[in-house]
């Protein structure tokens, strides 16, 4: 989608700046005003994308929730055979493309499509953009049992982030990242220090309640910390560790200007977990009751069938 960015730039650049400012002086309500700016903002520059690109997109949206998964990787594959698409736009189809295969339990074509976005945002002149991509495939080679690759992408990602202290919360993600890459490896020792340096640059941060990205990366976080009690065999720590982390996710699908099949599939992952670590903690009637909030939540998204729930 390529728009002329000569009249907004400076609203959007002023409207994050205000987001950065609210959450550094722990101000959440000024927090969620300025994300609304910034939001606006994007809206406005994305009205003037290519009419074409847009209606796929609008259609893939729609295809998506209503549970039409393969109408939904059509319209995005159509997206890509467009002529003069920019390589940002590139991006985001790739890495919707990847977001959908992994939904329809495809890791290896998402890894594929994942692949293609890293590439495509390494060609634009966005800070965040590549290690973005990056934590897009660390996280698939962790599924697909890779560790040394997804390590190597963490390492990437953290290494073009440079020294920004304003994007903390990112790089917290990526430490968690790492940690988790240390807990594949057995590894519980290190894991535990790296989810420390992790929870450094977190705990200072009082997100707006419409911040995504920072809810993300405190979601994550915790859900790590969890599988790392259950790997020390502190199962009710990380029953309180879950529980945390499926507060987070709760708060993120709550979010109209986020909310989507895939907030619902992270959610009902994290319900999983907890679900797991509540059996091994032996409490199985409430373990039941979370189990069947997790099959709500997949029947009312829509979620495939072949969508199990993946606990990283």
């Amino acid at each position: 989608m390529q728009f002329d960015h000569s009249n907004l730039e400076e609203g959007v650049n002023q409207a994050f700046k205000q987001v950065v400012d609210a959450v550094c002086n722990r101000e959440p309500s000024a927090g969620d005003a300025a994300i609304e700016d910034l939001l606006a903002s994007f809206a406005t520059a994305t009205s003037q994308d290519d009419e074409a690109s847009f209606q796929l997109v609008l259609q893939a949206s729609q295809h998506e929730a209503n549970g039409n998964w393969h109408e939904a990787e059509a319209a995005y594959r159509q997206i890509l055979v467009l002529p003069d698409i920019g390589r940002a736009e590139q991006y985001k189809t790739q890495a919707d493309l990847a977001a959908l295969c992994r939904l329809m339990d495809r890791p290896l074509d998402a890894l594929e499509h994942a692949q293609q976005a890293t590439k495509a945002a390494k060609d634009v002149n966005e800070s965040v953009l590549f290690p973005m991509a990056c934590v897009s495939e660390a996280h698939l080679y962790l599924e697909l049992g890779n560790v040394d690759q997804a390590q190597s992408c963490v390492d990437l990602a953290l290494s073009s982030l440079g020294d920004d202290g304003l994007l903390n919360h990112f790089r917290a993600h990526l430490l968690t990242l790492r940690a988790e890459c240390h807990l594949h490896q057995g590894d519980i020792i290190t894991a535990s220090h790296t989810l420390e340096e992790a929870h450094v640059l977190l705990e200072p941060i009082v997100s707006p309640s419409l911040a995504a990205g920072i809810l993300n990366s405190q979601r994550h976080w915790w859900r790590v910390v969890a599988r790392l009690r259950t790997a020390q065999g502190a199962n009710a720590e990380a029953v309180v560790a879950w529980k945390r982390a499926v507060a987070i996710g709760r708060q993120i699908h709550s979010l109209p200007h986020v909310r989507s099949p895939y907030t619902a599939a992270a959610l009902a992952e994290t319900l999983s977990g907890l679900a797991r670590a509540l059996q091994l903690a032996k409490r199985e009637g409430e373990a039941a009751v979370v189990d069947s909030e997790r099959q709500a939540l997949q029947h009312e998204a829509h979620l495939p069938p072949c969508a199990s729930p993946h606990v990283p």
